[in-house]
């Protein structure tokens, strides 16, 4: 954890936007992750060891999980780059 000194605003501003890329990539990852459980789900439907209408179910609640979270991180990763730079524009205005 990153500890900073009252004027230590440039400091902050390159936290910010490594923690932007590691949320934005967490969104992607989740994502990721998602279509592969429903691979896996749908996979398992093919070679008959689970039922259809189970698969089925079950993708939809992995779908809704995945874009839920992954929406979430990804949009939480973008308000901290959002304001990043507008904090960085402001202090380079002065």
């Amino acid at each position: 954890m990153a500890w900073f000194g009252p004027d230590d605003v440039e400091g902050r501003i390159a936290h910010a936007f490594k923690v932007e890329r590691f949320l934005v990539w967490l969104g992607y990852s989740v994502a990721v992750v998602g279509v592969l459980a429903i691979v896996w789900t749908v996979g398992g439907a093919l070679i008959g060891s689970t039922e259809w209408t189970r698969a089925v179910i079950t993708s939809f609640g992995i779908l809704a999980a995945t874009v839920l979270s992954g929406a979430a991180a990804y949009a939480s990763g973008t308000n901290v780059g959002l304001a990043a730079a507008r904090l960085k524009r402001d202090v380079e205005k002065g």
